[in-house]
């Protein structure tokens, strides 16, 4: 029988097949809920990334370490959703390999970006006291443009 990733309890709603759960992870819990509601991903894309052994070394290393201070969550069609450390100006970025094809995959892709407040592990009993988080536009520029007006037409 396989085991199941650290954390998949806490994304399957603590329902385990054993009777002793393990202690779930509010760090994790707290991704997974607001991945999973901002993106609209069901449970069952979230689990599929943390079976993923790369993708879940990211994660874990982000929660767990004072570095990396980001990380991106891209999903770029129905249900497809990658996970990198890497900036998104970056040629290792996942958003930058999905977008040179054809372009047009960019106008559905949305991402999800979690920053580090300060360069420390992320806090175990509020992990949102230790984080900013917030959508990513797939075009910046216009994200930028909308904003300011956004702030012009407030001050007014």
């Amino acid at each position: 029988m396989a085991t199941k990733p650290e954390g998949l309890n806490v994304i399957l709603g603590g329902e385990l097949a054993s009777s002793q759960a393990q202690p779930t992870d509010v760090r994790l819990e707290f991704l997974s809920h607001v991945i999973q509601k901002s993106l609209r991903l069901k449970a069952d894309r979230w689990i599929k990334v943390l079976t993923v052994e790369e993708y879940r070394k990211i994660i874990q290393e982000f929660l767990e370490n004072a570095e990396p201070p980001l990380i991106i969550f891209t999903q770029s069609g129905p249900g497809i959703l990658a996970v990198s450390n890497a900036p998104l100006n970056s040629p290792q970025h996942p958003a930058v390999t999905l977008t040179t094809g054809g372009g047009s995959s960019a106008a559905r892709m949305k991402s999800l970006y979690f920053l580090k407040k300060r360069p420390e592990p992320v806090n175990r009993e509020d992990p949102r006291s230790s984080l900013l988080f917030g959508d990513l536009a797939p075009h910046p520029l216009e994200q930028v443009l909308t904003f300011l007006d956004d702030v012009r037409y407030s001050i007014y």
